[in-house]
């Protein structure tokens, strides 16, 4: 336990009360438990400092606001309020949990697609190295063979450094951490001591929240200006990568990598690049050593996410052989260019590609691995960016041969808006099938599509549920697709017979 005095020295000072032992950190006032500190944060939506009178009742032993708000004094429980509080809620929750991420080495990842892919593949690859690094993102939190679940990619100040302390002490030597821009923009990320930054690329996506291209870009190049960070990775196969590269080059160690040579900075590069349907190899060329990549994944885009592994293995002084051993046995995230049927059956590949330039990636990735009709499965959620909606619908057009538009997670938002939207992208809108029910759009195209065919099914990826209104409702694609499998391959064997 630490003393509140020591959480808010040189940020706040108190206004009553006494110094109480803090035995956590919680900013929902039903959650506080004795002893714990409660964050009466000012949200969009709620004050906090409402809660205040509930928290004290459940045990509360301190209380802590922004500076800017009023409340009203709870008594003898101590009340700081701190200017700012929300840049500065991960450097308290650094203090309380005694700052994990500086007794790990930390590497960010961030960028509009491929986060999950590359936090996974660096975490499943350090493991195979005989080295024990945690993951953080989407999927969840901990190690990638036993993930505890989270609500955000990367959760709020007080859960991240909890998350880093636990990982800690499960003798974790590393983190590789997806970092949103929302995260960045909401100090989320502050105190959080990153040693490798990694840029994947920057393409259209929570334009609802940032406004423009411009401020999202502003987001994410904030991890590269992070205190004390070491290395930069960055993809300059991306326009704004190049422009990234190009302005932190004097100012820390910089590594590129890619396919193609747009920067002189280029440093990893991969050619003689060969695809199939049991995954893909390349040569490529590092400052560590020339050799071959070889890995299991399918698609073309994974050429791009392996080199920033790799490239990240060698900064983490895992020798270059082994780096690329590991890389040859790495296995597929869930949800992330997920493979089911094949054979006698059509492939059937599930992935999260939710953003137009993610779609455009994967369906060009699929169309090398497709013999006969290449499917597209998709729709948009809602209460999310709506100018995505008709360029999502234009790239699956142009880049699917059979179009199948379903709903996603509609929330509160009427479907068959969000579905007349995607339409609206559509040169031939006739020529899509519409079938609100996922569920039977899956059984659909699986029971349509040929042996040779290719069926992408896009846009939630790993997700277990469908938000419906404001309710979560168990559904998973993958479970989806493989019942309607097993079904399609028992109904092809009693015809046999």
């Amino acid at each position: 336990m630490v003393k509140i005095s020591q959480l808010t020295e040189g940020l706040a000072a108190v206004t009553t009360g006494q110094d109480p032992q803090i035995t956590g950190l919680c900013s929902d006032s039903r959650e506080i438990k004795e002893g714990n500190c409660f964050f009466a944060l000012q949200g969009l939506r709620d004050d906090g400092c409402k809660y205040i009178a509930q928290a004290v009742q459940k045990g509360a032993s301190a209380i802590i606001t922004d500076a800017s708000t009023t409340f009203q004094e709870a008594g003898p429980i101590p009340i700081f309020a701190i200017k700012h509080l929300s840049r500065q809620l991960g450097e308290i929750a650094s203090r309380f949990y005694q700052r994990p991420s500086e007794k790990l080495t930390m590497i960010g990842v961030t960028g509009t697609n491929g986060k999950t892919s590359i936090s996974q593949y660096i975490a499943m690859s350090m493991k195979l190295a005989s080295k024990n690094c945690g993951v953080i993102g989407t999927l969840g939190y901990g190690f990638p063979e036993n993930l505890i679940p989270t609500t955000h990619t990367t959760c709020d100040a007080l859960i991240l450094q909890k998350q880093l302390s636990e990982i800690y002490q499960q003798k974790a030597e590393a983190v590789a951490m997806e970092v949103s821009s929302h995260a960045l923009d909401q100090y989320r990320t502050e105190a959080v001591a990153f040693d490798i930054a990694i840029f994947t690329n920057l393409t259209r996506d929570h334009l609802d929240y940032h406004g423009s291209m411009e401020n999202y870009a502003a987001a994410k190049r904030k991890l590269f200006y992070s205190p004390g960070l070491k290395y930069a990775v960055i993809n300059t196969d991306d326009a704004f990568g190049v422009e990234l590269a190009n302005e932190l080059s004097d100012k820390l160690e910089v590594y590129c990598y890619g396919v193609e040579e747009k920067t002189k900075l280029i440093t990893t590069q991969a050619h003689h690049i060969h695809l199939n349907n049991k995954g893909m190899t390349a040569k490529v060329n590092t400052p560590w050593g020339e050799g071959q990549l070889r890995s299991k994944l399918l698609g073309r885009f994974n050429i791009n996410n392996l080199l920033a592994v790799l490239t990240t293995l060698q900064l983490l002084d895992i020798p270059f052989e082994t780096s690329l051993d590991c890389l040859a046995h790495i296995q597929t995230v869930p949800g992330r260019m997920q493979v089911f049927g094949g054979g006698k059956l059509p492939l059937v590949v599930v992935d999260y590609a939710h953003t137009p330039d993610a779609l455009m990636q994967v369906l060009t990735a699929l169309r090398e691995h497709a013999h006969g009709t290449l499917w597209c499965l998709f729709g948009c959620g809602g209460d999310r960016d709506r100018g995505k909606r008709p360029l999502m619908g234009q790239i699956a057009e142009r880049f699917a041969d059979q179009l199948v538009i379903t709903d996603d997670n509609p929330r509160t938002e009427n479907s068959a808006q969000i579905v007349a939207e995607i339409m609206n992208g559509l040169l031939c809108p006739w020529a899509a099938e519409i079938e609100h029910d996922r569920g039977a759009a899956i059984a659909h195209v699986i029971s349509c599509a040929q042996q040779g065919d290719v069926v992408l099914v896009a846009g939630k990826g790993h997700e277990d549920y469908q938000i419906i209104g404001t309710e979560k409702i168990p559904f998973s694609d993958s479970e989806q697709i493989q019942i309607q499998l097993r079904l399609r391959q028992r109904v092809e064997q009693s015809q046999k017979t």
